[in-house]
């Protein structure tokens, strides 16, 4: 027998009575794939009616009178039929079979965008889409000839930029970038020394002044950033300053010669009880030339000699430990720290010498702010924010802000708004779930109050998600959420979240439901229908599986984008509620009540500010009422 639980998930991904065959998801293995298109999106067959697919196949009798009144003509943009509320508060709609009801005015208009409706769309750079392959093999990067794990796999700004179209389809508003800077040339052991891990993923930077190679060109940068905004979407960037990357032996060669213990190094493999944290044995970490040649310690503490003043890791010190053993830049040292050594031999670095007091802080927020004023960046998406003081992040968030005006100014034909900077937050883990009450979220509110933060990202969901994934299955367990969530973020203006089911550092919900294409459609549905902002993972929308990893799942998230594999059930799904949630402020921005009905599950969202108003009605069909 089915359980009234199970039957809930049945709704939402569209396995009810009467699903056309083709839209019910088939065997492991089997699945359909979306054909690409070079320069947008993939032609899916299971595209929606605005697009040629099925018409809906079951008119019913709504009641909608908690949000419109009698004469208004609404339209269901699930199916994109229409009907006017009788006087009993009635309307009777055409609905697709699916069981998904998104209720909105026929004639509401787009509303404004604001960042508290955001949909940002999060890309791994290397790993979405090669649109240039010349660039490959940047600074003599090779494959390993293995898994590929952790290697550059040419995903590159003209790759992003032609694949525009499949992110504007899905009604994103953003696009979330990983760091676009040069990183360290070589590559580090990872996987507990089983594998070589380069910098791919852009955390592990050399230079903050300079774009990677790998990622394509300053003209490439701003092409990108010009289509985004040609198509509404704005960029945020992904940005470190908590730490460099790591010295690895190619860049030790470069910058510390005198460190390395024998020229042949670079032909080593390992042996028999080696791995490739060997090749460290190359290296001689008491050589005084680190101190001159290297970050210098004026600049960073690290695990090296004494000068370095290692003072443990993030796990003991979290502001002043090192993350991952990775060195620690001196955000906090407001003594004057000089140009660093590094780049002061760095013959292609666009870094400048400040002025005698400057301190590592203001070299850091100096060359970050630079890509804001050159290029009309919106947002930063702040990596390990917790192991840094608040006053840094402030710092930033001032410096970006003014960029960002002065390239609005310099460039208003190209502007998209007078919004200021908009700066998000790694917070990991969080001080306390949303569901705490407010008092207990003191430390949680910091990073608002004294790092200017204006959003965080909310790990909460995510983690009740790797807990019990069939949370997705019960409409009631996330109206608990989605009113613990409203009441934290939309009664307070200087609070925000944003919220996602999968991403680079945790694991992909598709895969953690062993690809369950009904799952994947119902989660999609809570996850944009979330108060406040939220983030789409590259791959979300199509059912994109995990990669080899080596033994750290997390490396396995960052898979590369398939986009000869696309499921397309769950992209059809996951455009149509993405389009509804970025026509209407209300989604994000708005109060959240639900609507109590017989069958099914009913909830509204309301805005009323600054002049604008919007109200919408989502309802979840019992099956029963499709039969």
């Amino acid at each position: 027998m089915t359980s009234r639980r199970s039957v809930w998930i049945l709704a939402l991904a569209g396995v009810v009575t009467g699903c056309l065959p083709d839209d019910v998801p088939p065997p492991e293995g089997e699945r359909d794939a979306g054909t690409e298109v070079a320069d947008g999106g993939p032609v899916t067959r299971d595209a929606g009616p605005r697009d040629g697919g099925p018409p809906p196949t079951k008119t019913i009798e709504l009641d909608v009178s908690a949000v419109f009144a009698a004469g208004t003509t609404v339209r269901d943009a699930y199916s994109n039929s229409t009907g006017t509320v009788d006087a009993n508060g009635m309307v009777s709609l055409a609905v697709d079979e699916r069981g998904l009801v998104l209720i909105e005015r026929a004639d509401a208009a787009e509303s404004t965008f604001t960042w508290d409706n955001a949909t940002v769309y999060f890309v791994v750079l290397d790993r979405f889409f090669n649109g240039d392959t010349s660039n490959d093999n940047a600074y003599g990067r090779e494959l390993d000839g293995d898994e590929e794990v952790a290697t550059f796999h040419g995903g590159d700004l003209v790759g992003l930029t032609q694949k525009l179209d499949h992110i504007e389809s899905l009604g994103a508003t953003a696009i979330w970038i990983t760091p676009i800077v040069q990183q360290i040339g070589g590559w580090t052991p990872g996987g507990g020394g089983a594998i070589k891990s380069y910098p791919y993923h852009g955390y592990w930077a050399l230079d903050f002044t300079k774009l990677d190679e790998s990622f394509g060109t300053r003209a490439e940068l701003a092409s990108f950033v010009e289509a985004a905004h040609d198509r509404g979407i704005r960029v945020v960037v992904d940005v470190v300053m908590n730490h460099p990357g790591y010295g690895t032996l190619q860049d030790i060669q470069t910058y510390v010669p005198e460190a390395i213990t024998d020229p042949n190094w670079a032909s080593w493999t390992p042996g028999t009880g080696q791995t490739w944290f060997d090749i460290f044995d190359f290296v001689d970490f008491d050589n005084a030339a680190w101190d001159t040649k290297w970050w210098g310690p004026n600049w960073v503490r690290a695990d090296l000699g004494q000068t370095y003043g290692y003072s443990g890791t993030a796990a003991t010190n979290a502001k002043l430990g090192q993350v991952a053993f990775l060195p620690d830049f001196k955000t906090e040292d407001f003594r004057p720290s000089g140009f660093s050594p590094l780049l002061a031999q760095k013959a292609d670095t666009d870094a400048v010498e400040l002025d005698a007091n400057a301190t590592v802080r203001d070299y850091l927020v100096s060359w970050h702010a630079q890509w804001v004023r050159d290029f009309g960046i919106d947002g930063f998406r702040i990596d390990t924010a917790k192991h840094v003081e608040l006053a840094s992040w402030s710092a930033l968030k001032t410096a970006t802000t003014d960029a960002l005006t002065q390239w609005k100014t310099e460039n208003s034909g190209e502007k998209l708004d007078d919004l200021p900077f908009w700066m998000v937050g790694e917070v990991f883990p969080p001080p306390q779930g949303l569901e705490a009450p407010p008092a207990a979220r003191t430390e949680f509110r910091t990073y608002f109050s004294d790092g200017d933060f204006d959003a965080l990202i909310n790990f909460d969901f995510n983690s009740k998600l790797k807990r019990d994934p069939t949370i997705v299955e019960d409409p009631l367990e996330i109206e608990a959420l989605y009113e613990a969530y409203d009441e934290a973020i939309n009664t307070d203006p200087d609070f925000s979240v944003m919220t996602y089911i999968s991403s680079h550092d945790t694991y992909l919900f598709f895969e953690e439901t062993g690809a369950d294409v009904a799952k994947q459609r119902a989660v999609g549905t809570w996850l944009l229908m979330m108060p406040g902002p939220v983030q789409v993972y590259y791959g979300d929308e199509t059912g994109r599986r995990a990669g080899p990893d080596a033994g750290e799942e997390e490396l396995g998230t960052r898979s590369d984008m398939n986009w000869d594999a696309f499921e397309g059930a769950i992209l059809d799904h996951w455009q149509r509620v993405g389009n509804f949630r970025k026509r209407h402020v209300a989604i994000g921005a708005g109060r959240h009540a639900r609507i109590p009905r017989d069958l099914g599950y009913a909830f509204s969202r309301s805005y009323s500010e600054g002049g604008t108003t919007d109200e919408v009605m989502v309802i979840v069909l019992d099956p029963s009422e499709l039969e």
